[in-house]
């Protein structure tokens, strides 16, 4: 119970203080899908200031890396706490399979990008957040011989996984779970994930959540089956989360992208998108 009671403790410091948008569903899903170890979250603290960060297995599409990732912080010591916590993520990640130690730095922490490049670590990738204005957007039906369904068991989470590894080849960034996980993404989904279906085949999956409090709608995911680029499927994804977030309130739209990703950079600025923040994740080899 004690640990439990420590647990919540965090995740409430971590949504007070946290370093990105996320909401109360990521950072308990990043406070526990860690690494190894008894206890795979940091919490460090020096006098009033105090940093919590979790180290995550995470296999992309560019590399092989556990990343450091700061989940909250507040006072005054950002650079010694992120001192002692890169130490402890080194020491703990080069006990496992992967080459990398990824360290991200959002634009709360865009100022120690020098102090980390001077730790060894390089540039690998960055990645932009685009918001809308407002809740306008194309009305872009789905192509021909398709339609939009909630998804449900029968579409395999298998099927789901493999096509999200087939469209993000050559996108850094992107974090791939175990198909567990990821089928208890979907199951849980609040909105249910819409899929894009030709008959029994999957086309594309749109994967968004609630509104934020100020009327912010998120949209977590948009993939499309390779085979089906040029056929416009990615701006039917697109008009269909979106219509979506309005059924549920959404004032705005907002969404991540990686910075490599120009097609999609492209649709998302053509629809009324653009960038409000970039975060750059930086690695340096663990062995």
């Amino acid at each position: 119970m004690a640990g439990d009671t420590a647990h919540e403790e965090r995740v409430r410091f971590c949504l007070e203080h946290g370093v990105a948008h996320w909401r109360e569903g990521d950072v308990r899903l990043l406070a526990e899908t860690l690494v190894r170890g008894p206890e795979g979250v940091l919490d460090l603290r020096r006098g009033e200031s105090r940093l919590v960060a979790s180290l995550v297995e995470k296999a992309d599409s560019e590399i092989d890396c556990a990343e450091l990732v700061p989940l909250g912080l507040v006072g005054d010591e950002d650079r010694a706490l992120l001192t002692d916590a890169v130490a402890w993520a080194h020491a703990l990640a080069t006990t496992g399979a992967r080459s990398v130690l990824s360290v991200p730095l959002g634009p709360r922490l865009a100022a120690h990008r020098a102090w980390l490049m001077g730790l060894g670590f390089a540039l690998a990738h960055e990645s932009l957040t685009m918001t809308t204005p407002d809740a306008t957007f194309p009305d872009v039906p789905p192509p021909e011989g398709t339609a939009f369904v909630d998804w449900h068991p029968g579409v395999a989470a298998e099927v789901v996984d493999q096509m999200i590894r087939r469209a993000f080849v050559g996108i850094p960034g992107i974090m791939v779970m175990d198909v567990a996980s990821l089928r208890e993404r979907l199951r849980t989904a609040i909105p249910p994930a819409r899929v894009l279906m030709a008959g029994d085949a999957l086309v594309g999956l749109a994967r968004t959540r609630v509104p934020d409090s100020d009327g912010t709608g998120f949209i977590h995911l948009l993939v499309r089956e390779p085979t089906w680029k040029g056929r416009g499927v990615g701006p039917a994804l697109l008009a269909e989360a979106c219509r979506v977030l309005v059924a549920h309130g959404a004032q705005r739209f907002q969404l991540d992208v990686a910075s490599k990703n120009a097609r999609a950079i492209a649709l998302y600025t053509q629809s009324g998108f653009a960038t409000t923040s970039t975060e750059a994740s930086f690695v340096r080899p663990l062995r």
